[in-house]
């Protein structure tokens, strides 16, 4: 596939598949709350949950969408790394962490008809006194190869209103900051990467 760049010159497209992945926990593994945990589980999937992953993953295909050469889809629903619950004792960045640092594809992209792709995750966002801490990650993978091209994380820490402030109306200040803090975080992501 070819497309014409802004001076008139032809250009290779290159194809990307943008995969994410989220952490989420295995009902067995937080004993007691498991009942509570299957209620809620279904609504996590809802179209209506907003999922800070998803919102990273979508940066990604619009930033790439803007330099024109590259042809992008966004691989839904996101690629769920588990983790144990509290009581496991468990790293709670131990599962995203192994998928970051591993060498195998991550999002179940394997084979695609992409020439790349990238999966993106939220390593952390907290907050802590009067800041928002941040943290996007990227990998590249070949998905015929499944080998990792590369690896990019960034993070950030942009101050942030008062918790009351932030979460009132269904959290929408909370939301913009997050989304305009990860732009530019995703931004300086996929200039790592090469993109």
């Amino acid at each position: 596939m070819e497309s014409v760049g802004g001076s008139g010159e032809v250009l290779g497209v290159l194809g990307i598949l943008i995969g994410g992945v989220v952490l989420a926990a295995r009902a067995e593994s937080i004993g007691d709350e498991a009942e509570k945990f299957e209620n809620y589980a279904g609504e996590l999937d809802s179209d209506q949950v907003w999922h800070p992953t998803e919102i990273v993953a979508q940066q990604v295909a619009s930033l790439l969408e803007q330099k024109h050469v590259y042809e992008v889809r966004v691989l839904l629903p996101m690629t769920k790394l588990f983790k144990g619950g509290q009581k496991s004792g468990l790293d709670p960045y131990g599962p995203i962490r192994t998928w970051y640092n591993g060498s195998r594809l991550g999002s179940g992209a394997r084979n695609a008809d992409s020439d790349v792709v990238i999966e993106a995750g939220v390593w952390n966002y907290e907050l802590a006194q009067d800041v928002l801490i941040l943290c996007v990650v990227l990998r590249a993978v070949d998905p015929v190869g499944d080998e990792v091209l590369g690896r990019a994380r960034v993070c950030g820490l942009p101050p942030a209103a008062d918790v009351d402030a932030l979460f009132a109306d269904d959290a929408q200040q909370f939301k913009a900051l997050f989304t305009e803090t990860s732009s530019h975080l995703t931004r300086q992501a996929l200039d790592q990467l090469g993109f």
